[in-house]
């Protein structure tokens, strides 16, 4: 026997209903939870109960006794609800059945609280409820409505002090107080600010950016279940009590909350139409993926977002592209599909600054940054193992593309079409197997104004020049535009730098570091190269600036600094710049008095000595 087949329903009328009369339909439903369930319909339902003018809550949820998981469970869905509105209420009813002991009066008043943020215009509360306010309690929420309406008004007038004096702080106007409460440490601080007058209350609820962090003071290991419930209900009170809109939004959680808890956060951040989000977190769950939720695609506020998930992995499937975007920084990411990844920055049309610090793709083949606005590009690999982001093949058309920074492990190959690139920062770890490729990446960036490598690329480059009994074989024929130079050498890489200042005829500034000390003979054979004629007319023609990074009084380094000056005619400054606090202090000012003395070509250079107070780690950050 066949199966008949269902009847064509046709077309779905209701829905094409103008939002009036739908509003009207969801008034009519028993709850707000029946409201909120008509979202899974269709697209067209799925926001419209929030911004129905009713809400209509039963907090007792029947006749059982509550739970502890339970309550939470129902004040997190109301502070949803009411945190959620798009538009402003006609009306807030709660209902509990005699069970309003199941929660702290201070969640009932929050809730009444943003209702009345919501400006609504009727709150019905059941007897049992009113009994449990106090009296003082509902004169407070009163004069709360009344300075929400009054926001705008002009400045109060300056409370007085138990001391009779004036309180001259809190009489400044609030664009001087959010200055003052921006410089504090963080957000908890900020709303610490609130209990210290009237004219106080409500000054952090418009300032402008907020930072959170989880764990401010302590470990994260050490946070108990409480700590982490506590916290949660921090966020969602902050969030919920805004009355502007948002600049910048920063969270540090590590593991506190499940992506579900952070969505409904994103959620609200988007209706406070937020410009920047940086996230830092990871999901409890090892391995299990974490996904943005949609409503990021359609903010149209969101300029930057920045993600640090601790190599958890994220799914780009849902957040497929931004029309706002202009800055994507993604920091210890994992990344599942390189497709989308491509498809994501192609669907970013006004990305300008793009940032991938230790991230991975899996199933790679390559990668693909193709953005036709993108003018500044950070990529750092650091690891040689696994899939690493451009590990295998890196491509970028970015016809715009100002400044290019590569750091950490090499991909095994590059290809670049950034005629737009003026400056390039490279530094990269060492690996024998990737010289080639180093050699084609200088040669693809040969056209820049600012070149910046460490030292694993100079030895990098002196290993393929020796592989070739050629110490120009390894490097670009030209570097015509180069004004700017810094390069970390040693004794051993001496013989790299001036193959390369021969290729670069416009070179006005030179930044030396040397990795380790130069030994007399290597000097000789230096300052000998140094006076090769065509070598010479660089330094003397355009040569402006000379600075020694990491300098610590070395003799060799003084002489090279001697015959600079001897044969620098158009030499303006010339910097040493010490990295020893002692070894300056002892040092530096017989090391200028000896300087002074050499015979200078240009007789308006300008000798400077300073001191750069580089721990270990940001030295070899800078000489790597």
């Amino acid at each position: 026997m066949k199966k008949s087949k269902r009847p064509n329903i046709g077309v779905d009328r209701i829905s094409e209903l103008p939002d009036p009369v739908l509003h009207l339909i969801l008034t009519c439903l028993h709850s707000t939870k029946e409201a909120v369930r008509t979202s899974a319909l269709s697209t067209r339902w799925r926001y419209l109960w929030t911004s129905a003018p009713s809400i209509d809550i039963d907090i007792s949820r029947g006749s059982k006794p509550l739970w502890a998981s339970d309550s939470n469970k129902v004040k997190e869905i109301v502070y949803w609800v009411l945190a959620n509105r798009t538009q402003d209420l006609d009306s807030f009813t709660l209902h509990c059945r005699d069970r309003c002991m199941d929660y702290d009066m201070s969640t009932i008043r929050r809730w009444i609280h943003i209702a009345l943020m919501r400006k609504a215009k009727q709150i019905v509360l059941p007897p049992c409820l009113v009994r449990n306010l106090e009296p003082c309690l509902v004169r407070n929420l009163e004069l709360d409505q009344h300075s929400l309406n009054m926001k705008k008004s002009n400045q109060s007038k300056a409370p007085i002090n138990d001391n009779n004096n004036i309180d001259r702080i809190s009489s400044l106007p609030d664009h001087i107080l959010h200055m003052i409460l921006l410089r504090l440490k963080s957000t908890e601080e900020v709303v610490r600010t609130s209990i210290l007058s009237t004219r106080w209350k409500y000054v952090w609820n418009s300032i402008p950016s907020l930072d959170i962090h989880g764990y401010r003071g302590k470990s994260y290991l050490s946070a108990t279940a409480i700590d982490k419930s506590k916290f949660k209900e921090f966020v969602y009170w902050v969030l919920a009590n805004r009355i502007l809109d948002l600049d910048s939004f920063t969270l540090d959680c590590f593991n506190y909350c499940d992506m579900s808890t952070i969505g409904r956060w994103i959620y609200l951040l988007v209706m406070r139409k937020i410009k920047q989000l940086d996230l830092k977190f990871c999901d409890r769950d090892n391995g299990r993926v974490v996904v943005l939720p949609c409503c990021l695609v359609n903010c149209d506020s969101l300029e930057v977002l920045k993600l640090d998930l601790n190599w958890s992995y994220l799914s780009l499937s849902s957040f497929t592209g931004s029309r706002t975007l202009k800055v994507l920084k993604l920091d210890k990411v994992k990344l599942l599909d390189h497709e989308l990844v491509r498809k994501f920055l192609v669907n970013c049309p006004l990305l300008e600054e793009l940032s991938l610090i230790g991230c991975y793709i899996h199933n790679l083949d390559y990668l693909s940054i193709s953005c036709p606005n993108l003018k500044t590009l950070r990529i750092k690999n650091m690891f040689d193992y696994g899939e690493n982001i451009s590990r295998e093949r890196l491509m970028v058309l970015c016809p715009k593309l100002a400044f290019l920074e590569i750091g950490g492990y090499m991909t095994n190959h590059l290809s670049f079409d950034v005629k737009s690139l003026k400056k390039a920062v490279i530094k990269h770890e060492y690996l024998e197997q990737k010289q080639s490729a180093i050699c084609k990446l200088f040669a693809q960036v040969s056209h820049v104004e600012y070149l910046s490598v460490n030292y694993f690329f100079v030895k990098s480059i002196s290993s393929a020049c020796k592989s070739f009994n050629c110490a120009e074989e390894g490097l670009p024929e030209s570097l015509p535009k180069l004004k700017t130079l810094e390069l970390t050498i040693d004794c051993y890489k001496m013989e790299v730098l001036i193959p390369i200042l021969r290729c670069s005829p416009n070179l006005e500034s030179l930044h030396l570091t040397f990795y380790k000390d130069i030994t007399p003979e290597e000097y000789e054979a230096f300052v000998e190269e140094l006076d090769e004629v065509e070598t010479r007319r660089i330094l003397i023609s355009h040569l402006k600036k000379v600075e020694f990074l990491g300098f610590n009084g070395e003799k060799e380094t003084i002489a090279i600094a001697r015959f600079l000056l001897e044969h620098g005619t158009s030499l303006e400054e010339m910097v040493f710049t010490w990295c020893n606090k002692d070894e300056y202090q002892k040092k530096s000012m017989e090391v200028m008095n000896e300087v002074s003395t050499f015979y200078k070509a240009s007789l308006s250079v300008k000798l400077i000595t300073l001191l750069k107070h580089w721990t270990e780690e940001s030295f070899l950050l800078h000489s790597n």
